[in-house]
Parts: structure tokens; C-alpha cells; sequence
């Protein structure tokens, strides 16, 4: 999994209005038998994601990163990206 700037220690000046913010993460989908409780989770969180040919968009707002962290640890979500290209075809 890749740390989010939130995630790690040691943080500088700038990172409190980073953590404020409100960060898309591409998501590797989780083992097949986790993606239903991915998802279940995800939706009983109200956190919005949408399933892309990459993986999963996970939209984060304020507030939810304690949520995604609890949820990407057990269901085994590997973070690819944070806040990619949104690509509109």
C-alpha cells in the first residue's frame, strides 16, 4: 500500500492543510472474496467510489480518512495513486 501524506510520521509545516483536504485515491481491487465487503464498507461509510478498467476511485471527504484507513487495511486495498489524472472519454 502507498502512504498517504496523512499516513505518515515525521510531517512538515504544510501537512495540516494537506490532511484537510479532500484526496482521490486509484485503488487496486482487493482479493476477489474481500470485494464485496470493500464495497459494502465503503457504501455504509459514505465514502464515494466508482469502478473504473484501473480499479476503484475512491472519493474522500473531510472526515473520512479514518474510515478509508480502517476499511483499505482489512479488506487488503492497495492504494496505486493518489489524487490521478481524471481522464473524461
Amino acid at each position: 500500500m502507498v502512504p498517504s501524506p496523512s499516513m505518515g510520521e515525521g510531517q512538515g509545516e504544510g501537512d495540516e492543510a494537506e490532511a484537510k483536504g479532500m484526496p482521490t485515491y486509484l485503488v487496486k481491487p482487493p482479493p476477489f472474496e474481500l470485494r464485496m465487503a470493500f464495497m459494502d464498507a465503503l457504501e455504509e461509510s459514505g465514502i464515494d467510489y466508482s469502478r473504473e478498467a484501473e480499479g476503484y476511485m475512491v472519493y474522500l471527504r473531510d472526515g473520512q480518512r479514518p474510515a478509508w484507513r480502517r476499511i483499505s487495511q482489512s479488506c487488503e486495498a492497495e492504494v496505486l495513486e493518489e489524487d490521478p489524472p481524471m481522464l473524461f472519454g
